[in-house]
């Protein structure tokens, strides 16, 4: 019987983990499932020579926990070896059983990145910030927009004070004004007013948040 459930439930908070299928004795057969919801299938063969045989991306899984392929193998013996649907979750999510099949899939590893197949360390960082951001509480998103308009505050009035001494000077003493195009001009630290422009923007940007 299907069974609806989500890509991501099985991989795990880092980036993902790794299924394999117990009791295969010709080839190695993995479910790689990624915390953005998509799933590649891995088939290697076992021996001295062993090495990957054939692989395939999937989308995730839809509301009758059927596997989305994105294209199907091009040899019959590979079309048979792909899971189709998810029909039992065992052990807390530590074995899945498709399509009613006796041999599971047990989980064997949990990666932290997997920079081969496109999920560098870069790349999870901001797969797990969004995560993160989804699963917050209302409201909290406000006070995170806030945090981030601030730290580009500060990090102007560092830059004003680099490029502009007399400028970045005034702008710590004061926040309610800044040095004119021509005064700065005049005093030859344009750089400096093109640096309490952008604190201004800074500082609407905060005022401005709900």
């Amino acid at each position: 019987m299907p069974i609806t459930a989500h890509a991501a439930d099985f991989a795990g908070t880092l980036c993902g983990r790794r299924y394999e299928k117990e009791l295969e004795t010709h080839f190695r057969d993995c479910l790689l499932f990624y915390i953005d919801g998509r799933i590649r299938f891995e088939r290697y063969c076992y021996g001295e020579a062993a090495c990957l045989v054939f692989s395939l991306w999937a989308r995730g899984l839809d509301a009758d926990g059927r596997i989305l392929w994105e294209k199907e193998p091009e040899f019959e013996t590979d079309q048979k070896a792909i899971p189709r649907v998810l029909t039992d979750i065992q052990e807390n999510g530590d074995a899945l059983q498709f399509d009613g099949a006796r041999k599971r899939y047990l989980c064997t590893e949990e990666f932290e990145r997997d920079k081969p197949n496109g999920y560098g360390r870069f790349k999870v960082f901001w797969l797990r910030r969004r995560l993160a951001r989804r699963l917050e509480p209302p409201g909290a998103k406000q006070k995170h927009a806030r945090g981030i308009s601030g730290c580009l505050l500060r990090f102007c009035f560092e830059k004003s004070s680099e490029l502009c001494r007399p400028a970045g000077l005034r702008l710590s003493k004061s926040l309610k004004s800044s040095p004119s195009a021509d005064t700065c001009r005049r005093r030859r630290h344009r750089q400096g007013n093109f640096a309490a422009n952008c604190v201004r923007g800074a500082k609407r940007r905060v005022r401005d948040l709900p």
